[in-house]
């Protein structure tokens, strides 16, 4: 048992290490990052009125639900992993480590189909107002 966690323990670290030199050689490029630059919502209610400032806060809300919920999408995926290796030889606890893992999956898939769903929800109203803005 203890040979096992201790294996699943290096092997973590590996990944965890191998995962973080990774992360260095293949950065994103800085124009595909958002900019965090803070701004003042009466500029934007000036600049683009009521509807586009609601457009913002509703776009600040949605990658903010984004950013903390996805995070614990993967947590618990990683949860659910280590329990089924940790509980393998019990079979009560590796089937309930199993639905964990599989609804923490279709959790994660939920999070970011609905984070799709807002951004195109937020494309198609931005379309629509310029439209019936410009006729």
């Amino acid at each position: 048992m203890i040979k096992k966690i201790l294996t699943t323990v290096l092997l973590t670290m590996s990944l965890l290490i191998a995962g973080t030199a990774a992360v260095h050689a293949y950065q994103i490029d800085p124009s595909y990052r958002p900019s965090n630059e803070p701004f003042a919502l009466d500029k934007e209610i000036k600049n683009q009125g009521a509807t586009g400032a609601t457009i913002v806060v509703l776009q600040i809300i949605a990658g903010a639900l984004l950013y903390f919920a996805a995070p614990i999408g993967i947590i618990m995926i990683a949860w659910a992993g280590g329990s089924m290796v940790i509980f393998g030889a019990e079979q009560e606890k590796l089937d309930a480590a199993k639905k964990h893992l599989t609804w923490s999956i279709v959790g994660l898939v939920v999070i970011i189909l609905s984070y799709s769903l807002v951004r195109i929800i937020i494309t198609a109203i931005v379309k629509t107002a310029s439209l019936a803005t410009t006729n």
